[in-house]
């Protein structure tokens, strides 16, 4: 049992600027009454920690192997158990299937549920935080980034934006004007989802699921890997530390988190959302990332590629043949293909990508050019560098002129930490770069 996605916290601690200094930006939520009492049972109680602002401190010595939480199945958000409550879900889930011929993901159900707990007053639903994640970023926060990245977020924010047109009209009553049908009023959507309410929802479901094991949905989208998308109140004050040793399992009637780190009391427990993630996706998933993460990861593109290319040989890659080398990824279906440079080298979809392009270059050439692959690659992570410094630079001059809102801070510097990290992984690597891609 893997985890499918850990929890977002209601904190953000990220490193801003080059004196490292921690901006901390607390949840202004209150922690509710039966919170306070359900944490209280194991012996946890929610904290302000200088490190990380608010999470969870054991209020007693604990071993590893130990059990942090535990968590009714009944108290769980599921897809069940969402579409238990609202038949207006399962009608939805049949008629997208018998109208649209397309089956609603896991993720529509529970963004919706969880909009339709939090209408009826679900004490776990309205205690849930506003998001500041990346689908609802200020626009001008994309500047920032790698053009690769943007255009990752940019696909994202687009996905989200179509499953929140598909969902509708699933929700929709094929009988909106029979008024005299009483079970039909019963089956009418209670509430307007506006785009807005459906980022929100999403960016809440995307952050705080865990992976258990279960059966799918019959009639519902998942992954397909024998994992159900969970939310569980509690779970998502457990603040991330790479690292950090937990396994979550059910048993009997719950789902329990075990912890196999050791702890003194007063100190705050960790899960680990994963150690294999990157910044990126750090960032996208849960809306914040952190210093110090072990996966080195720079993701470039074929555009990317192709213009390092121009950089590298500007006599056979002028801007006519860049135009009709991209239309022509576009027919092989590549232009949107991901390559990676990670732990100092380049893996074997950016070697890929280089090799066409030297095939490519061939068409012009009556002798080899061995260098080209080393020149394109060197090209390639220094534009990359160059990319990275201007958005630092940017999000310096937007923090000392105070362009930032408050409430979005902790993304900003979030971003800070991507790009700050990445430049630091490029400069360490930089003198590798001239032999990892021989022909």
């Amino acid at each position: 049992m893997v985890p499918l996605v850990w929890l977002c916290p209601l904190l953000l601690i990220i490193l801003c600027g080059s004196n490292t200094r921690a901006v901390v930006a607390l949840s202004s939520i209150e922690t509710p009454p039966w919170l306070t009492s359900q944490l209280a049972e194991f012996d946890l109680q929610v904290h302000g920690f200088p490190e990380t602002g608010r999470g969870l401190e054991t209020t007693r010595d604990r071993s590893a192997g130990e059990v942090l939480i535990r968590v009714p199945q009944d108290n769980a958000v599921t897809v069940s158990s969402l579409l238990r409550k609202y038949p207006i879900l399962s009608q939805a889930a049949n008629r997208s299937i018998q109208e649209f011929k397309v089956q609603l993901t896991d993720e529509q159900i529970l963004a919706v549920g969880i909009l339709l707990l939090k209408h009826d007053g679900d004490p776990y639903a309205i205690s849930l935080p506003p998001q500041h994640s990346v689908l609802q970023m200020p626009t001008e926060f994309l500047a920032w980034f790698p053009h690769a990245y943007r255009k990752l977020i940019q696909a994202y924010q687009h996905h989200c934006l179509f499953l929140h047109g598909s969902v509708l009209p699933a929700l929709s009553s094929s009988n909106d004007n029979d008024n005299d049908n009483d079970d039909n009023h019963q089956l009418k959507l209670p509430i307007k989802i506006t785009e807005e309410d459906f980022y929100w929802a999403f960016a809440t479901v995307r952050s705080r699921c865990v992976g258990m094991d279960g059966p799918d949905d019959e009639g519902i989208r998942t992954g397909g890997d024998g994992e159900i998308r969970v939310m569980l109140p509690g779970f998502d004050l457990l603040n991330h530390r790479f690292g950090a040793q937990t396994k979550p399992y059910q048993d009997d009637d719950n789902y329990v988190i075990q912890s196999n780190n050791d702890y003194k009391k007063g100190e705050q427990v960790y899960i680990s959302y994963s150690d294999q993630r990157q910044n990126l996706k750090m960032l996208m998933t849960y809306g914040f990332c952190v210093p110090h993460n072990p996966t080195k990861v720079v993701l470039l593109d074929y555009e990317d590629v192709l213009h390092a290319c121009a950089m590298a040989r500007p006599q056979y890659f002028n801007p006519t043949v860049q135009g009709q080398v991209w239309q022509l990824l576009g027919k092989l279906d590549k232009q949107r293909d991901l390559l990676s440079f990670q732990d100092g080298i380049p893996d074997t979809t950016l070697k890929e990508g280089i090799q066409v392009m030297a095939e490519l270059q061939k068409q012009f050439l009556t002798e080899p050019d061995a260098s080209f692959s080393n020149d394109v690659l060197e090209a390639l992570l220094e534009a990359r560098r160059t990319q990275v410094k201007h958005g630092i630079e940017q999000i310096t001059q937007a923090q000392q002129q105070k362009d930032i809102e408050a409430d979005w801070m902790p993304m900003a510097s979030s971003i800070r930490v991507l790009l700050e990290e990445e430049l630091q992984f490029l400069d360490q690597t930089s003198s590798t770069t001239s032999t990892v891609c021989d022909e």
